[in-house]
């Protein structure tokens, strides 16, 4: 029996993106889910483009959301968000 992890990317738009992660259990040649599907959502802003590089996905996964986006962010952050990470970062 193994534990494996796979990655669902939905609802791709220049704007923003949704990904799945759902674990397994490999046995006797079945995949049977553990656990619930658990979904992160990014937006294509200056913040969510950093979230987006800081979470755990597997590098494919980052350059294909990338690619969609594109090099500019089409998106502008909250000022909210902006406050609550420089509170994160300890500014």
């Amino acid at each position: 029996m193994q534990l494996t992890k796979q990655y669902s990317v939905d609802m791709l738009t220049q704007h923003s993106v949704s990904v799945g992660a759902q674990t397994y259990l490999a046995q006797d040649e079945q995949l049977l889910p553990v656990g619930d599907l658990h979904r992160t959502a990014f937006i294509n802003s200056p913040l969510g483009r950093k979230s987006l590089e800081n979470s755990d996905f597997d590098k494919t996964i980052k350059t294909a959301i990338l690619t969609v986006w594109g090099k500019y962010p089409t998106l502008e952050d909250e000022p909210e968000e902006e406050d609550a990470l420089e509170e994160e970062d300890g500014a």
